[in-house]
């Protein structure tokens, strides 16, 4: 065998007495003889060198040397033994050599001194090898062996070694033997080691075999492999307590082969260690042949060291294995390592051995696995695979037969770590509770059982360790154990401590927890999952004592009086360790060797689980069970089909802090699930959960008929006398088994006899409370199996129907809980699956219940669903809401039966809670005689109520959904057909409440009763029915009226088909009654449709009255193919309050679609809304109008107050049949506020038919509303059409009160499309435009379309001079902001208003007639023009044209006030005054809203305005990018506001003016007077060049640089024909040109008689132009610097001036050049000299610094002196006596002379210099005087503020009379001096 191969499990060892625990006698006495040798050759004798290359040995004083030249050597010697003292040293060529030495004298070998070598030294001896204490090996490499190798075999590399059998010599070690890195076997028949033997990084081997080979690995582990064939009789290796054996991150191998049977062949006492390292982790392998003992003590160590080791690996193997005491370690800081124990026969570890594999520091615990195969084990002691921040470990324990007794196991996970675990696991039947008491494993054997103690088991659990306890079963040759677990009588496994971890138990048959076990959490949470039939397959066995072959199959779970207490864990029973889909189930198991039936899957009674976190269970763990029952049958007995109920729980409590989840599938006949706390005294038991329930159960179908079930059927849930509370929701689900293969075969029925076999629903409940969580749902699905039979030997066998759900209250007082099915503000759903569903029972006290109310928030959804649906007794369906009541729909597909005392509320139950809804539906007949409610409270609104099927049964039905202040709720009734009919019967059930129902009628009592009650009643006819059904048909003599309540309520009509009603009335006195006819409401009954009503009174008293169809209010519409969709003849509809107009109405709206006659046919009658809204609508598909209004018996009316009215029609025709859209005719449509809005399509292009007719009719707004009316014919029809034959009564036949009327109209062009023959006003404005009507409805402008206005009218859109004096308004608008068609005035368009011609969506406007009002408003958007025969006759004239210009030239216009705006050019002539000012005007805007127009001003690209007669001034600011000209050809120009143009002229015949705000910015301005005088110079002009002239003055000021130059400019002559007007200079009497800045150029000749030029700075004349004046002229300027004067110079004496500005005198009429600038000239007097005594000589003067050529001619003045003859000799100043003065304005700069008179010049005394004086010579010679200064006094001037001692210094530097000075901060300050 290998080191590493485990012994195989299956090996059945012979069974006989274990060896003796003390050393074998043999190997001891050979032992003790080696200890007796000595050493009797001190050094090896008898060398001879036999392969390889080896020097003789040398000896060197006790130590002899042997040196090796080749890699591998062998020697034989005659003795190899070395003496205490000596030492033999090999010399090798490296480590990898080695030398083979055989000793072949006979003698043992005695190693006492020492030896060593570089590479690998063998040492074979047959007579054996002692290593005595003191002796020493350190080599590479050693092999000490009894047993040879052949010489070929070692230099070959093929280390195989045997020993002769008879061969028992032994190899001791008392020594050190040591061989880092490599190798150091110790092989023989005995080997015992009592030193230490040590091989870090290498391998330690101690191998007692007859033949082993070696495999010398490279990394430096060696593996022996033993030879199967080759075994020892005898074996032993023995590690004594003394004794080491160490290779750490190596490998330690302690190996024994022998034949013999329980042998002790390896015997550890002592200390083996095979540390890890982080290079390679240790390993110690003891190993003993299949058949033989291990005895384990002392310690094996394969720690980790060091902060990255993991533990290594601990294997040992055997037939048996006994630990006692023994210490494994692996354990290691960054993981724990492996501990294996194999044994084929038995193993014990007794309670004071130790296996550990921690991991210390980090990563995961390790493993841990103790194995007997198929034997027995008994684990006491310690295990440990923990982990201080990692993972748990792996421990295992197995066997045929497992005791746990007193052990501590533990595979804790780390901080951070999941737990690990502990699987105990054995093929006998496992018990657990009490401990077994310790013994030895050989006594433990598979005719035990096996046991388990509770107490272990807890323990583990509570440190954080993972249980499984796993019965496997024996195979089938064994005693017949199936391999159940069974926790006995009184067993107890307690968690204590620790945090979470599970309890898991897996068995192949049944699982039991006995009376008063228990499994319990104390501390942490605890999961505990029980794993029946885990391997989910059969077998076959013969029970004891019989030859006969049983089948056993399943496994079940029974708990009986049990406890399971979690703390927060979860429960889980399941199989065939699929915890998903697996189930425990019924089962046939072999106990004791007999076999054992159990029919149900999982069996718990009388019980207790708790999966509670903590007191109030508000949170912890799950309980999940799924259970399959068993089928048996006995072929033998009628009746001997029994089927297990799949989960059957009895008076048990299961608590949960989260789900309880139970599912069972049962047998035959029997229940999936069946939860029952039915007992002697009050029911016991209850489900309750945190979280959600789900009970679900199914059943097996039978399948055969040869015998019927033994007992009573049950169904697939059963819940019985229980309660069921869950926090979340509850899911019920059950389907009952099938039996018909039983029932209705004819065997079957013959066996059955006068038997009886019950019914099998799929839901039952009965007398069981059942709560959903707050908010949450219940959920019942049932879906029964096969209804029960009533045998009958003469054939005539009874029915016992099955129902898919029933809950049934069986007593109505007692212990038992009612029968209610809850969740506050949640939902309940029962559905029978294909089935029916029941619900009833006794009344009084107890009675069945359905309740989602809630009394804080909103009520909850209860939907119930099957085939038949019966509510009887006192049931009660419950949703009410303190929040808003919830919803209770009743849905059968067949007959829904409610009895005359169930109640059905949905009520608000709240201060303000709206009312629910409730629906009661039977598909094929609804039968309903309770009370139904769905109130609202307090203001909140009223619900719905819904009782619809095929036919209705209402008799009786109390109905309320009103509410107490708030708005109603609604009723609907939904038949297939129903005629209202006038009565007030009461109603009754029928004996048989299942059978047909007839056609429904509806009584108008009925209906008054629900509308009086506060309730809106909808009456509909579905679909689904007879295709003639679908009809509403209200008799004559109906009256329904509403008489009390003050809320709105609604009635509602709603056929498939058609209404129809004669000779009826709708009334309300009280509140609103709003009043829907909704035919064809499901939208797919075009053909009969329609909504016919004559000699109707519907007074609504308020509300509306709507006509309509599909259902839909928005757009729908009733309809017809044969005749008007919506006909009212002689009908009045009502809707004012108290019918009059002084109160509000309701709205009024008609849609109706017909292919024949008219869509909507009104004859007579009267509609009056006051402030509803009335709208008529009706299409025509086919030939006919879209709506008549016609008289009846009288005229027809349609009136309201602020409501608005629509009347829409699409009408359809051809050139047989023209019809129209709208007709009035005989009609009035009246509004005071509101809006009348009339639109008419006449479809069809061949028609003739309009858009809109009126003959007799009007429309009249008597206040503050509006009308318009949009008509469009097709073909050649008038889009409007106004016959006249207005009322008697009215002046107009459309009267739009003081809002402005708008009239569209179009058709094909081929035609008038505007036909107006009857007078039309507005107080505001009347708009005409081109617009239609489209295929929608929709009102439409058509904006491309042209309009013609004046003369005879034409095709098209045309208004006559005639039918424009039919208009009376103050606006006429012609056009619209969009109308974007052109616009031409073709006659003469008069009007005394105003008149605006509007286009500016995009055309022109061309007057090619006269138009006149008094403001003429003319906005195109392109251009405007004007024919020689068209005029303007207004006082004011606006003109806009975004996108052109305008020319108004070519007519007679007579305005007084112009403006324009154009992005082309404006050209206007007019005669008479004109002012260019501010104009407005009204247009019509978007929406169809009066809109402002104004202009100011002329604005254009180029504008000329010529006034022919008359002034033109400018009273709003005009501009143009180009030219503008302003031309007044006989008067005079003035500018009020600014001109601004890249060219501005100016032309008048008289003067031109402007005022301060009357500024010109041009580049150039031509400015030109014929007559007059041009006053330019008021503004902040700001111009580049200016031309011009006048007759007389011509001033023109400019704020900035100005030239005088060539300007040339547009104008318009007498014709208004353009021509050119230029000028170049200024030609006038008088011209003043001034710049306010810059410089004034001078770039053409100004003329006249005098001329002033003005330049801010310079004046310039770069091309030398001329001034020309027959008088003088003057140029002003601020400097002459960088000016250019072209030739030009001043005349006189003095041509320049200086020091002047504008305007000061000069006094000539010279020509001058005048600077306000001065410039200075110097004047130099004389210097003279003479003698003292003499007269002074004469004084003069020079003069320098003239400039522009100036001579100085006005510069006077005289210089003298004030010296006389008689003035002593000195010098004296030669100054002016005269003043100098300059008349052209220098400035005079005056340098004085000087007169000197000399005389004879005498010595004197300086008196500051030599004066006598003592002071400074008597100051050296006394002691030194210090004087300290207060600051510095460096550098030449101190700085001296507030010093007085600096200042003293300076005022004495000409007078050195000083004593020292020393400054604080310098060493020498004197520098002043």
């Amino acid at each position: 065998m290998t080191a590493t191969i485990r012994l195989s499990r299956k090996a059945r060892p012979q069974r006989c007495a274990p060896a003796p625990a003390q050393w074998s006698p043999r190997p001891l006495a050979l032992a003790l003889a080696l200890v007796g040798t000595t050493a009797g050759a001190q050094v090896p004798t008898g060398f001879n060198p036999v392969r390889g290359m080896v020097d003789s040995p040398v000896m060197n004083g006790n130590t002899m040397s042997i040196y090796q030249r080749s890699e591998r050597a062998i020697i034989e010697w005659n003795s190899f033994s070395i003496g205490p003292g000596n030492a033999v040293r090999f010399q090798q060529p490296g480590a990898s050599s080695m030398a083979l030495n055989r000793v072949v004298g006979g003698d043992l070998s005695h190693i006492a001194g020492s030896l060593s070598a570089n590479g690998k030294v063998f040492l074979i001896n047959p007579a054996g090898v002692l290593f005595s204490a003191g002796s020493r090996v350190d080599t590479g490499g050693l092999v000490a062996s009894t047993l040879n190798i052949a010489n070929d075999d070692f230099m070959a590399g093929r280390f195989t070694f045997e020993r002769d059998p008879a061969n028992a010599a032994s190899v001791v070690n008392r020594g050190t033997l040591s061989a880092p890195g490599s190798t150091v076997a110790l092989m023989a028949a005995t080997v015992v080691n009592e030193g230490t033997v040590q091989a870090d990084g290498g391998t330690v081997g101690l191998v007692s075999a007859r033949k082993v080979s070696l495999d010398f690995q490279g990394d430096g582990l060696t593996t022996f492999r033993f030879d199967p064939a080759a075994k020892a009789d005898a074996a032993f290796v023995g590690n004594a307590v003394e004794g080491v054996l160490q290779a750490n991150g190596g490998r330690v191998a302690v190996l024994a082969d022998s034949s013999q049977v329980a042998q002790l062949v390896v015997n550890q006492q002592g200390t083996v260690r095979a540390r890890s390292i982080s290079e390679r982790n240790g390993e110690i392998i003891l190993g003993g042949a299949p058949s033989a003992d291990v005895r384990v003590a002392g310690t094996l160590d394969v720690r980790g060291e060091g902060a990255g080791a993991s533990g290594g690996t601990i294997t040992v193997q055997a037939g048996g294995i006994r630990a006692t005491g023994a210490v494994m370690d692996a354990s290691g800081p960054a993981g724990g390592g492996q501990v294996e124990l194999s044994a084929g026969r038995a193993v014990t570890l007794d309670a004071a051995t130790r296996l550990h594999a921690d991991a210390l520091a980090r990563g995961d615990g390790g493993r841990i696995q103790v194995d007997a195969g198929d034997g027995g084990l008994h684990v006491a002691g310690r295990l440990s695979a923990d982990a201080a921040e990692g993972d748990g470990g792996r421990i295992a324990t197995s066997a045929a037969v497992v005791e746990v007794g007193a052990a501590q196991v533990s595979a804790s996970g780390g901080r951070a770590g999941r737990n690990g675990s502990w699987r105990a696991a054995s093929q006998a039947d496992v018990t657990i509770g009490t401990a077994p008491a310790g013994r030895p494993a050989s006594e433990v054997s598979a005719a035990d059982f096996s046991q388990v103690s509770a107490e272990a088991l807890g323990e583990a659990l509570g440190k954080g360790t993972d249980v499984t306890v796993a019965a496997t079963g024996f195979p089938l040759n064994g005693r017949g154990e199936s391999g159940n677990v069974v926790f006995e009588e009184n067993a107890a496994v307690v968690k204590r401590s620790g945090g979470e971890s599970t309890l898991r138990v897996d068995a192949m048959r049944d699982i039991d927890m006995g009376p008063r076990s228990r499994i319990e959490s104390q501390a942490g949470a605890l999961n505990v999952a029980f794993n029946a039939d885990s391997s989910g397959t059969a077998k076959l066995r013969s029970p004891v004592g019989s030859s006969v072959v049983e089948e056993e199959r399943g496994g079940s779970i029974m708990l009986d009086s049990a406890t399971i207490v979690t703390r927060g864990g979860d429960v889980r029973f399941f199989g065939q360790s699929d915890p998903v889909d697996g189930r425990a189930s019924g089962s046939v198991s072999f106990v004791a060797g007999r076999p054992r039936t159990r029919h149900r899957g999982i069996d718990i009674s009388t019980s207790r689980i708790d999966t509670c976190a903590e007191a109030g269970c508000a949170s912890g763990g799950s309980f999940h069970a799924s259970g399959q029952g068993l089928t048996t049958v006995d072929e033998t007995a009628a009746a001997g089909v029994e089927g297990g109920t799949g989960v059957f729980v009895s008076r048990t409590d299961i608590i949960a802090g989260r789900d309880i989840e139970i599912s069972g599938h049962g047998g035959v006949g029997a229940a999936g699930v069946i939860i029952d706390g039915t007992s002697e005294g009050p029911a016991e038991g209850v489900l309750s959960a945190a979280g959600n329930i789900a009970l679900r159960g199914t059943a097996e179908d039978a399948t055969g008929s040869a015998s019927l079930v033994r007992y009573s059927v049950d169904p697939g849930v059963a819940l019985i006398a229980t309660g069921v509370v869950a926090g979340g929701d509850i899911v019920i689900e059950g389907t009952g088994s099938n039996l018909q293969a039983m029932t209705e075969s004819e065997e079957g029925r013959k066996l059955l006899g006068d038997g009886t076999i019950g019914a099998v629903d799929g839901v039952y409940l009965a007398d069981t409370a059942i709560a959903a969580g707050a908010g949450r749902s219940v959920r019942i699905v049932g879906e029964a199996g096969s209804d029960g039979i009533v045998g009958d030997p003469g054939g005539a066998y009874g029915t016992i129907r099955a129902h898919g759900v029933r809950v049934e209250q069986r007593l109505e007082v007692g212990t038992l809980p009612s029968s209610t099915v809850a969740a506050s503000g949640g939902s309940v759903e029962i559905t029978g699956r294909g089935s029916d569903v029941w619900i009833g029972g006794a009344g009084g006290e107890l009675v069945p219940r359905v309740d989602v109310s809630s009394e804080t928030g909103r009520g909850g959804d209860i939907r119930i669903t099957g085939r038949n649906i019966a509510l009887q007794g006192e049931t009660q369906l419950a949703a009410n809401g303190a929040g808003g009541a919830g919803r209770i729909s009743v849905r059968a597909d067949g007959i829904a039966s409610v009895g005359q005392q169930v109640r059905v509320q949905a009520n608000g139950s709240g201060a303000s809670a709206a009312g629910g809804e409730v629906l009661l539906y039977g598909d094929e007949g609804l039968r309903a005689h309770g009370t139904v409610q769905a109130r609202g409270a307090g203001t909140a609104r009223g619900g719905y109520v819904e009782t619809s099927g095929g036919a209705l049964d209402l008799r009786g039905v109390r109905v309320d959904a009103g509410s107490e202040r708030g708005s109603a709720g609604t009723w609907l009734v939904d038949p297939y057909d129903v005629d209202v009919v006038h009565g007030a019967a009461a109603g009754s059930l029928p004996s048989n409440p299942f059978e047909p129902i007839a056609n429904s009628t509806i009584q108008d009592g009925d209906i008054n009763a629900a509308l009086d009650a506060g309730t809106s009643v909808t009456i509909s006819t579905g679909t689904g029915g007879d295709p003639a059904q679908g009809f509403i048909t209200l008799q004559n003599g109906v009256e329904i009226r509403r008489t009390t309540g003050t809320g709105a309520l609604d009635l509602t009509f709603n056929a498939h088909h058609g209404i129809a009603g004669e000779g009826f009335l709708i009334e309300s006195t009280a509140g609103e009654l709003n009043l829907a006819f909704n035919s064809n409401a499901s939208g797919t009954q075009p053909d009969a449709a329609s909504i016919a009503l004559s000699n109707a009174q519907l007074r609504t008293n308020g509300g509306s009255v709507s006509m309509y169809g599909q259902s839909d209010p928005a757009a729908g519409h009733a309809s017809s193919i044969r005749g008007p969709a919506i006909s009212l003849g002689d009908t009045v509809i009502d809707t004012r309050i108290g019918q009059s107009d002084a109160s509000a109405g309701g709205a009024v709206v008609m849609r109706g679609s017909s292919n024949g006659l008219e869509s909507i046919s009104i004859s007579g009658g009267s509609i009056q809304s006051s402030t509803g809204d009335v709208t008529v609508r009706g299409v025509t598909g086919g030939t006919g109008d879209g709506v008549m209004v016609q008289a009846g018996n009288e005229d027809a009316l349609i009136a309201t107050t602020t409501g608005n009215i629509a009347i829409t029609g699409l009408g359809g025709g051809d050139a047989s049949f023209s019809a129209s859209g709208v007709v009035l005719a005989g009609a009035h449509v009246q509004t005071v506020d509101g809006t009348i809005d009339v639109r008419g399509l006449a479809q069809g292009a061949s028609t003739e038919g309009a858009g809109v007719v009126m003959e007799g009719a009007s429309l009249v707004v008597q206040g503050a509303g509006r009308a318009w009316v949009t008509g469009q014919s097709e073909g050649s029809g008038a889009g409007i059409d106004m016959q006249g034959g207005t009322s008697a009564s009215l002046a107009y036949a459309i009267d739009g009160g003081s809002q402005a009327v708008v009239l569209r109209a179009d058709n094909d062009g081929d035609a008038d499309a505007i036909a107006i023959n009857a007078p039309v006003r507005s107080g505001a404005a009347i708009n005409l435009r081109p617009g239609g009507v489209d295929a929608d409805g929709n009102a439409l402008d058509h904006a491309s379309t042209s309009i013609s206005a004046g003369g005879p009218g034409q095709a098209g859109f045309s208004v006559s001079t005639p039918e424009v004096a039919y208009l009376e308004a103050p606006e006429l608008i012609l056009g619209s902001a969009a109308h974007a068609g052109n616009i031409s005035v073709d006659g003469a368009v008069p009007t005394a208003g105003n008149l605006t011609l509007q286009n500016e969506g995009g055309g022109a406007i061309a007057l090619n007639g006269q138009v006149s009002a008094q403001t003429v408003a003319l906005l195109a958007g392109a251009s405007v023009t004007q024919s020689a025969s068209g005029g303007v006759s207004a006082e004011t004239l606006l003109v806009r044209t975004p996108a052109g210009g305008a020319s108004l030239v070519a007519g007679s216009n007579d305005v007084r006030t112009l403006a324009a705006q154009a992005s082309g050019n404006v050209n206007f002539r007019g005669a008479g005054n004109l002012a260019i000012g501010t104009a407005a005007a009204v247009g019509m805007g978007p929406g169809d809203v009066l809109q402002a127009a104004a202009a100011s001003g002329v604005n254009a690209a180029n504008a000329v305005v010529q006034a022919t007669s008359g002034n033109l001034a400018v009273q709003a600011a005009s501009a143009a990018t180009g030219g503008l000209t302003l031309q007044a050809d006989a008067g005079n120009v003035s500018l009020g506001q600014s001109v601004q143009a890249s060219t501005v002229a100016l032309l008048a015949g008289g003067d031109i003016t402007q005022a301060t705000a009357g500024t010109v910015t041009a580049a150039g301005l031509l400015a030109r007077s014929s007559g007059g005088n041009v006053q330019l110079d008021a503004a902040s002009n700001r111009t580049d060049t200016v031309a011009g002239g006048a007759a007389n003055g011509f001033a023109y000021t400019d704020v900035d640089a100005l030239r005088i130059g060539e300007v040339a400019a547009s104008r318009q002559d007498a014709d208004g024909n353009l021509a050119s007007a230029t000028a170049s200079g200024i030609a006038a009497d008088a011209t003043v040109v001034q710049t306010l800045a810059g410089d004034l150029t001078l770039d053409a000749t100004v003329t006249g008689r005098v001329a002033d030029l003005v330049a801010a700075e310079r004046f310039q004349n770069p091309n030398s132009a001329a001034i020309a004046t027959t008088e003088s002229w003057r140029v002003w300027a601020n400097t002459w610097e960088g000016e250019t004067r072209g030739g030009l110079s001043g005349s006189g004496a003095l041509p320049n001036l200086y020091n002047r500005g504008y305007g000061a005198a000069v006094g000539d009429g010279d020509n001058h050049f005048i600077y306000r600038q001065q410039p200075t000239v110097t004047i130099t007097l004389d210097s003279a000299s003479r003698p003292a005594g003499q007269e002074n000589p004469p004084l003069g003067y020079t003069v320098s610094g003239l400039i522009l050529g100036d001579t100085g001619a006005g510069i006077s003045g005289a210089a003298g002196t004030s010296a006389t003859a008689t003035s002593p000799a000195g010098a004296y100043a030669v100054t002016a006596v005269t003043p100098f003065v300059s008349a052209e304005g220098y400035a005079i700069n005056l340098v004085p002379g000087l007169l000197t008179v000399t005389s004879l010049d005498l010595p004197g005394i300086d008196v500051y210099r030599e004066m006598p004086t003592t002071y400074l010579y008597d100051r050296n010679l006394a002691p030194v005087a210090m004087c300290f200064a207060t600051g510095p006094l460096a550098g030449d001037k101190a700085e001296q503020a507030g010093d007085l001692l600096a200042r003293e210094w300076s005022r004495v530097k000409t007078r050195p009379h000083l004593s020292n000075c020393v400054a604080t901060d310098k060493t020498n300050a004197c520098a002043n001096f």
